[in-house]
């Protein structure tokens, strides 16, 4: 694939699970299990973790960073690496994605699976790419910021310190390939 839908300034609202489970675990420890409503007003206790306001990072930006980290890694097929030309293009309709796909051999039941899996996946994930809001995170700011300095060391959930570079390039896209696409298993298959 050499494109896939969205919107180029949509802001692709990432958070290692990690800090997910952090802030939960906040919320667990400054509420109680059992506590679910604010006494004061009667309201639900709302936790909201998201870094769409406090560390944006765009659908372009993060398909550069793809692009930077497999052109400097090319993943394998045979021992021979898979280039990338260029990031992802970002098509704003599945019409215009589909149009960029190539066709497959006439007759191959398996190339017209691989499309139409293409096409089902670029679907679902069109309304999410395209998504032009962001999150409210204040009651989660509110909570780190009640946190000790040795709870925010030991449970840290501030995704304003996540640098998106490092994080896509050494974190995320190495555990996918290693954990998700079994790269390592993929590649020893083939020797």
């Amino acid at each position: 694939m050499t494109s896939f839908p969205g919107h180029p300034d949509s802001i692709v609202d990432v958070v290692p699970v990690d800090m997910v489970v952090n802030a939960i675990l906040a919320a667990i420890t400054r509420h109680g299990a059992a506590e679910v409503t604010d006494s004061s007003n009667n309201m639900v206790n709302v936790y909201q973790i998201g870094s769409s306001v406090s560390n944006p990072m765009t659908l372009s930006e993060l398909f550069t960073l793809y692009y930077l980290h497999f052109d400097s890694s090319p993943m394998m097929i045979n021992g021979k690496p898979i280039r990338l030309n260029s990031p992802l293009d970002i098509c704003t309709s599945i019409d215009e994605f589909s149009s960029t796909l190539h066709p497959p051999p006439a007759g191959s039941r398996l190339g017209q699976r691989l499309r139409q899996e293409a096409i089902r996946m670029a679907t679902f994930y069109l309304p999410y790419l395209s998504f032009m809001g962001r999150y409210d995170c204040s009651n989660t700011e509110k909570l780190m910021e009640e946190m000790s300095e040795e709870e925010r060391a030991e449970f840290g959930f501030d995704v304003k310190i996540i640098d998106w570079r490092h994080y896509i390039a050494q974190v995320h896209l190495p555990g996918l390939r290693k954990h998700v696409m079994k790269e390592r298993l993929l590649a020893k298959a083939h020797v």
